[in-house]
């Protein structure tokens, strides 16, 4: 057999049956996620029995493979509303006073998005601070050059709360340099691999 044909159909096969679980009334997704994410961590038994129960025949090892994340969920909210450091999309950085706007080429970059790290808790990032994140909207690069990575920016911000104050975007005239406002929640749940994942070849 062809080592390669082998490994597609494996792939076909797991994907298949994560397709066939996902779309399953057995595999509820909020079961899932208070079955097994308790705390930040993943009860991998719990997540295989949700997997078994679906059908899926290699649950033990998919449940391995799985990953917490948090869904966002967004609502249009008035800036004016939101409190300083408060994670969320659009609007205007919450920074320090001396934070220097990313640009490229000379031209500011259009602020995304917030994170206020306290409410996420990623093992993998400081427990404290914020995460803000900046693209070329005008131009809007796809990042496959190495000279794309200059139209995005990701700046983490370790300043009190309290010294922070809303900036606007240095070319707030242009209405591609700004978006509305939305507020954030976010909830715990367990990714599991993508239908085309190499991962569970």
């Amino acid at each position: 057999l062809d080592p390669a044909l082998t490994a597609r159909r494996t792939r076909e096969s797991a994907s298949e049956q994560l397709v066939r679980a996902r779309r399953s009334s057995v595999l509820d997704t909020e079961q899932v996620r208070l079955a097994t994410v308790n705390l930040g961590h993943i009860d991998v038994g719990a997540l295989a029995d949700q997997l078994r129960n679906a059908g899926v025949s290699n649950a033990e090892a998919l449940a391995g493979l799985a990953v917490v994340s948090s869904r966002i969920s967004t609502k249009p909210t008035p800036l004016a509303t939101l409190q300083l450091g408060e994670s969320r999309f659009g609007g205007g950085p919450d920074v320090p006073p001396d934070f220097v706007w990313p640009t490229r080429d000379g031209d500011p970059l259009t602020f995304l998005a917030q994170f206020d790290l306290s409410q996420i808790r990623v093992p993998s990032l400081p427990e404290e601070g914020w995460l803000l994140f900046f693209y070329d909207v005008v131009r809007q690069p796809w990042g496959f050059l190495p000279q794309d990575a200059e139209g995005a920016h990701v700046a983490y911000v370790s300043s009190p709360r309290h010294v922070l104050v809303r900036r606007e975007h240095p070319a707030i005239e242009d209405t591609a340099c700004t978006s509305e406002s939305c507020s954030i929640s976010m909830t715990p749940t367990v990714n599991l691999p993508h239908v085309w994942d190499s991962i569970i070849a």
